[in-house]
């Protein structure tokens, strides 16, 4: 799959990053006959919603996410100016109505070496039919425009950040530029895009709607 990114800087990097989940659609078809199943998030801890879990690059000398019962451990090393990503991928598409956004802790980043990190948010009717969300392109050429995640940068001082994102902070995305009570199909976290090589070495934990 291609991630809806046109919207974002980092649009020509990720584009081709997030190519490597081209399986998550987190729907029960990949034809676009049908939209996913939804259910409702009704715990806040959001590793305890069934999902699945990648990285990219994934080869041996990329990143590899390392998932315990409470926590993402994501190492690794990047080249230069190439990006990292760890995406969770939810099994059925999760409501969120009841929540108003998503919290998480981040330890031991390294913004020095591995820059902003973004926070994208795939909700299911900013998500193309063929990549099992809702929404409809009005041709293949116009997909990145009509069919766009929403994302929040994520403001990480020092090596450590507690961070709580409201849905109205996720925006740029397409047909709706912000997110109101979305249904999730996936949480995609990049980082990366700096001019040197980089260790990766980090944590994701806490991490909850609310």
């Amino acid at each position: 799959m291609a991630h809806s990114f046109i919207r974002v800087p980092l649009f020509l990097g990720l584009a081709v990053l997030l190519a490597v989940c081209s399986g998550c659609s987190g729907s029960d078809s990949n034809d676009g006959s049908r939209a996913p199943t939804c259910s409702l998030a009704s715990d806040p801890n959001i590793l305890a919603s069934p999902h699945t879990l990648y990285a990219s690059p994934n080869d041996r000398y990329g990143i590899q996410a390392v998932e315990s019962a409470s926590s993402i451990q994501v190492a690794g090393s990047l080249d230069p100016s190439s990006y990292g990503v760890v995406d969770l991928n939810f099994t059925t598409c999760v409501d969120t109505a009841e929540y108003s956004g998503v919290s998480f802790r981040v330890s031991r980043f390294d913004s020095s070496t591995l820059g902003k990190m973004t926070l994208f948010a795939d909700d299911l009717d900013d998500v193309a039919e063929a990549r099992g969300g809702s929404c409809r392109p009005s041709s293949s050429a116009t997909t990145y425009t009509d069919c766009s995640s929403t994302s929040a940068m994520l403001d990480i001082v020092g090596s450590s950040a507690s961070l709580h994102k409201r849905w109205s902070d996720f925006t740029g995305g397409a047909p709706h530029f912000a997110l109101f009570e979305p249904k999730l199909l996936r949480l995609v976290w990049v980082f990366g895009g700096e001019s040197e090589p980089a260790s990766v070495n980090f944590t994701i934990d806490q991490l909850e709607f609310f």
